[in-house]
């Protein structure tokens, strides 16, 4: 079975991009359209730059280390079903930040793997894909609270909501507020803590294992 092992066969990255093998691959990123106006153009020149860089950096993370790509998965339909959707989302990404996470993912669940879990893949994707870069960071960010004092109680949950209002610029509410909206992707959970002494007390919220999972990969090094 020949592969595009970039560390055993001493391929640059160049070389995989023009590689024979991986042309079907390649394809399905596209490209814009000819310009029809000089304005035009110069949107295009911007836009296609934009999109150019977001690519490259997918493939550079989807081919790092000891990652490659074999002529087995090349000619894989779910393989390049998934690589298209997933290309499609990097597409219409505003931000750049979003790649890394996307490109791990798809990492871990394609390049890597010898089984697909199409289903769990796409889950992530699409949370991925709908959640802005805030509601992702404030995700970690309780992830890596939790890391270091377990689950919040309602004493350290309110020393969370400081730290991420002066982190993001928001106000305790607006905190609160996001991580009601992201109970809906299974991420977080609000505890059913009850405090009959005080009604003012907040419930805290936690993570799930379902988001430590996806954390463990796109976090991973």
């Amino acid at each position: 079975m020949e592969n595009l092992d970039i560390e055993k066969n001493g391929l640059k990255l160049s070389e995989i991009y023009n590689s024979p093998m991986v042309d079907l691959v390649c394809s399905i990123f596209g490209t814009i359209y000819p310009p029809i106006s000089i304005m035009k153009e110069g949107i295009n020149v911007i836009v296609n730059d934009f999109q150019e860089k977001k690519r490259k950096q997918f493939c550079d993370i989807i081919l790092s280390g000891q990652a490659c790509i074999t002529s087995d998965k090349v000619k894989d339909v779910t393989f390049i079903v998934e690589l298209s959707r997933t290309i499609d989302v990097i597409n219409r990404l505003a931000q750049n930040d979003k790649v890394i996470y996307i490109a791990k993912l798809f990492k871990k669940e394609f390049v890597e793997a010898k089984e697909y879990d199409v289903d769990r893949y796409e889950e992530y994707l699409h949370r991925l894909d709908y959640m802005s870069l805030k509601e992702i960071d404030l995700l970690i960010d309780l992830y890596n609270y939790e890391e270091k004092n377990s689950k919040p109680n309602h004493e350290e949950w309110y020393d969370f909501k400081v730290l991420a209002s002066k982190k993001y610029k928001i106000s305790d509410d607006e905190v609160v507020s996001i991580f009601d909206g992201l109970t809906r992707t299974g991420f977080c959970r609000q505890s059913n803590m009850l405090f009959p002494s005080d009604k003012d007390i907040e419930n805290p919220f936690y993570v799930t294992t379902y988001l430590k999972k996806l954390i463990q990969i796109i976090l991973a090094p």
